[in-house]
Order: structure tokens, then sequence, then C-alpha cells
């Protein structure tokens, strides 16, 4: 399975992910600077691993969850 990065965007300190071959939920991967990273359901915003959201983190995501939504599912489509 080929996992790679379809979407990656953020600030200097913030990046946000989603990955191709990934497994249900559908969730990004938010990764700070310092290397800790938060795994947050969408478009629930539940999280699912790893610290809160900072107001600007969930902000960002926020602003591309309509994005990262559609690419999680192109990228990811359900198998019956």
């Amino acid at each position: 399975m080929t996992i790679f990065v379809k979407m990656n965007f953020g600030t200097r300190h913030i990046k946000i992910f989603v990955y191709g071959g990934d497994h249900p939920p559908p969730h990004c991967h938010l990764l700070r600077k310092n290397g800790v990273e938060t795994r947050v359901a969408i478009p629930t915003m539940i999280i699912l691993t790893g610290p809160k959201l900072s107001k600007t983190e969930e902000n960002l995501i926020l602003d591309k969850l309509e994005e990262l939504c559609d690419e999680f599912e192109t990228l990811n489509p359900p198998t019956h």
C-alpha cells in the first residue's frame, strides 16, 4: 500500500496532512514544529490521538475542512 501526502498546508510551525492508503475514520494529521502530532476526525473535529488543538490549529483545519474531507474520500474510497 502506498502512503503519500496529498494535502500539505499550514503555517511555518504547523502542517496538516491527508494521507492516501489511510484507515477510517476520515481524519487529518496535524504536525507541530516540535514533532507532536494530533489526529483529528473530519468533519467532526474529534481528537483521535494526541493533544488538544489550539484555536489557531483548529481554525486552520476548519478553513480547509471541506477540501480535507473531499481529499480523504478521494484518496481512501470506501470498500464494501
